[in-house]
């Protein structure tokens, strides 16, 4: 599957463990230096099959969650270094941008740059822009300048489990969950 966690730049993940994380290098070398198996369950009967990854970490590994996290831990810190009045949160493969439309767009556009380097790949396609109807026409000229497809807009949308934006678009999304 094409994701954040498949995606990482095992590279890139073992490099960062061993300057920001010494302690757990060699556990974390060798714990992916080579192929990772994953076996598939089958029903009774079947063989197991065997998935080998070369890249990416394991999901739902808690040590390959640790060390998908420090992986980034360089890629939000340059971003924060570009444009310091933008908030970026990481949680996994979701990245949220918060700030002024042209900042962000500046900080999406080097993210589009550097986050390949570590087997990130944001895109705007699949990205949501959430802004007061007034904003719509400020966040598009914003990405836009910055030669970038503009995100999609809107008023609200779910995050990581819950749920930002207005409030009105909020209980719209509650609502569904709450009959």
């Amino acid at each position: 599957a094409a994701n954040g966690f498949n995606n990482l730049s095992r590279f890139a993940m073992l490099w960062t463990i061993r300057h920001r994380w010494p302690r757990a290098a060699l556990f974390a070398f060798n714990s992916y230096r080579h192929e990772v198996r994953c076996y598939v369950r089958t029903p009774p009967g079947m063989e197991t099959q065997v998935l080998l990854s070369k890249e990416g970490v394991i999901q739902g590994c808690v040590w390959g969650m640790l060390l998908y996290g420090i992986t980034l831990v360089p890629l939000g810190e340059r971003l924060k270094e570009a444009e310091p009045d933008v908030l970026p949160p990481f949680y996994a493969d979701d990245l949220a941008l918060m700030g002024k439309a042209s900042q962000v767009a500046k900080d999406f556009k080097l993210m589009q740059k550097c986050g390949p380097s570590v087997g990130y790949f944001p895109e705007s396609e699949k990205s949501w822009a959430i802004c007061p109807k007034k904003d719509e026409e400020a966040v598009k000229a914003a990405f836009v300048a910055e030669g970038l497809t503009p995100p999609g807009l809107t008023r609200g949308k779910r995050y990581v489990g819950g749920f930002v934006g207005s409030d009105r678009m909020l209980d719209r999304w509650v609502q569904p969950m709450v009959e």
